[in-house]
């Protein structure tokens, strides 16, 4: 994400909660969602990177809406909130919030190294075109400003297996869009603190209160994890089943997307808090769950594509932007196209690329899937059972 409005401040992506595989329909229909919502972020970056008059944002909701990244961020802490709560809601077994706890790292490292020794490699080989192209294309810091340093080995380490962690906007960064990793680890951290110290009692629901007072008075992005923690515990326990499983759930559901559209398209600058703009995305996270048609919507085909590849879409796009699209566009600007033509056929190039690229990456989002378990189950195999149980 651009630094404008996204790596200082978020006013400007699973973010990746690994998916619950005690419910296997609810599964599906989160990871579609976040498919989508890498989806927007590409768009997001594509048209501001190159270009086009005709196709800016501002000249329509629907456009504004699709290529609305910021808002796809929020929506991708929703669902981590969501999905990250989701198991132990339905065993209220603690060991499953500790186990949760101990694939975090290697769930989230091993794709993050991954993307990040892709982009080392392109630079240290002088494959990273993104600054002749910014300035060729007119888009400012929105593309020339990556990658203006030297690759180095001991750099890579160190942002790769921890900087990126608690300053995923580092000079040294091989990769813009890890500024999100902080907010995913601390958001996944506060989750499993909650879940584990209060279980299922009754003062969880003070402690909901209470931290979203705490955190909209920080101005934090973590907003969003405890609303998407509260989403899964109403849908689990009380109103959200009833409506899911009621023929009026699809109007109410089409009533909250409703909501969320206006007030993300209409907003006009106004709906740029972080509690403000998270209560946003957890209109059209509420609108999928409450509504069993909604969901259906995100259990199609492409929405399965999309949420098998979300998470290495959002990792790697960015690099290949920087890489294979800026190298694509100069290379039309080279060939003597105006303009328009050059960067819509990169934005073209771009999308289809980097879905392609996404794909080519998922083995290792896969293996980083199994290697986490595999951790998590070593460590809590030495782990008794007992005390471990919520009351």
């Amino acid at each position: 994400m651009p630094p404008q409005r996204g790596m200082a401040s978020l006013t400007s992506l699973r973010v990746w909660a690994e998916p619950v595989d005690t419910e296997k329909d609810r599964k599906v229909f989160l990871d579609g969602v976040r498919g989508w919502a890498a989806l927007m972020v590409v768009f997001y970056h594509v048209l501001h990177c190159f270009p086009v008059a005709a196709l800016q944002p501002d000249q329509s909701r629907w456009l504004h809406f699709i290529s609305d990244g910021p808002l796809a961020v929020y929506i991708f802490f929703v669902l981590s909130g969501f999905a990250l709560s989701t198991a132990f809601f339905e065993t209220g077994n603690r060991r499953v919030v500790v186990a949760a706890a101990l694939r975090r790292y290697p769930r989230l490292t091993i794709p993050v190294f991954a993307s990040c020794l892709i982009a080392f490699t392109l630079l240290s080989t002088g494959l990273m075109f993104n600054q002749p192209a910014g300035l060729a294309a007119g888009s400012g810091d929105w593309l020339s400003i990556h990658y203006a340093f030297t690759p180095q080995i001991s750099d890579l380490l160190s942002y790769s297996l921890a900087i990126v962690y608690w300053d995923g906007d580092a000079p040294i960064s091989y990769n813009a869009v890890l500024w999100t990793m902080p907010l995913e680890m601390f958001g996944s951290l506060l989750v499993f603190a909650i879940l584990y110290l209060f279980g299922l009692a009754t003062v969880r629901l003070i402690v909901y209160a209470v931290t979203l007072a705490v955190l909209v008075a920080d101005n934090s992005h973590l907003v969003t994890f405890i609303l998407g923690m509260m989403l899964a515990d109403a849908y689990r326990f009380a109103w959200l089943q009833r409506i899911r499983h009621a023929g009026s759930g699809l109007w109410i559901g089409m009533g909250f997307a409703g909501a969320g559209f206006l007030l993300a398209t209409g907003s006009a600058g106004l709906i740029t808090a972080p509690y403000a703009m998270s209560l946003v995305a957890a209109c059209f996270v509420l609108a999928v769950v409450s509504s069993r048609r909604l969901a259906g919507l995100f259990e199609s085909p492409m929405s399965r594509f999309l949420g098998r590849i979300s998470f290495p879409l959002y990792l790697i796009h960015l690099v290949f932007l920087c890489s294979a699209s800026s190298w694509a566009y100069l290379t039309l600007a080279g060939w003597g196209f105006a303009a328009t033509p050059c960067a819509a056929l990169t934005q073209i190039f771009t999308i289809i690329g980097a879905l392609v690229a996404a794909t080519l990456f998922e083995p290792i989002e896969r293996f980083s899937v199994s290697a986490s378990r595999m951790f998590a189950q070593a460590v809590m195999a030495r782990w008794p059972e007992s005390g471990l149980r919520s009351r």
